[in-house]
């Protein structure tokens, strides 16, 4: 009786052991998934400030040239 006891909670163990790990390993894809979204989410940001950069200075040549213009007539 004590034996099969001692079996029955070591099973326990093992199966809570195994349902810890199952989680902690579908915890870290989790997080590793994230982390490649946030770096393309990181790389569409960069692009789009670049975009909105170069919209700047074109917007700034452009009223450049008017001014130059407007004052040259």
């Amino acid at each position: 009786m004590n034996k099969v006891s001692y079996r029955y909670a070591q099973l326990r163990v093992w199966a809570v052991l195994s349902l810890l790990l199952l989680a902690l390993s579908l915890l870290g894809g989790m997080i590793a998934r994230n982390f490649e979204r946030l770096e393309t989410m990181r790389a569409y940001v960069s692009y789009a400030h670049h975009i909105q950069q170069v919209a700047a200075d074109i917007q700034a040549s452009l009223t450049g040239n008017f001014r130059d213009s407007v004052y040259r007539v």
